[in-house]
């Protein structure tokens, strides 16, 4: 008997964590998934990292931890320094202290 999983949603971790998932490809193609359909995809302060490495992050307004803005950038996002930055199913944030408007955010998209 096959289990099917129905996601509706991603929310990428702080810290470190991050830097090890970007390096797998299951990871990568699992969010690439979640963009084509349609899906939240939430990063907060290191995340975005897993945005960048999923290819899909051009064109797209975000946020990050200070150290990623480069990082964001030169993978063509447009970097916005706010709290929280919605662009169609990404949803980004700065920093934990960010968490309150995040969590609304992604509550928000999801009600959708």
């Amino acid at each position: 008997m096959a289990c099917h999983i129905a996601w509706y949603g991603y929310s990428g971790r702080t810290g470190f964590s991050p830097d090890i998932l970007r390096r797998e490809p299951t990871v990568l193609e699992f969010l690439r998934e979640m963009h084509r359909g349609n899906k939240v995809i939430a990063a907060i302060c290191h995340s975005p990292s897993l945005v960048i490495s999923a290819g899909i992050a051009r064109g797209k307004n975000m946020t990050c931890f200070m150290s990623l803005k480069d990082d964001l950038v030169n993978a063509g996002a447009i970097y916005r320094d706010e709290a929280v930055v919605v662009d169609g199913n990404i949803i980004s944030s700065r920093i934990p202290d960010d968490l309150p408007d995040f969590c609304r955010a992604i509550i928000a998209a999801m009600a959708k």
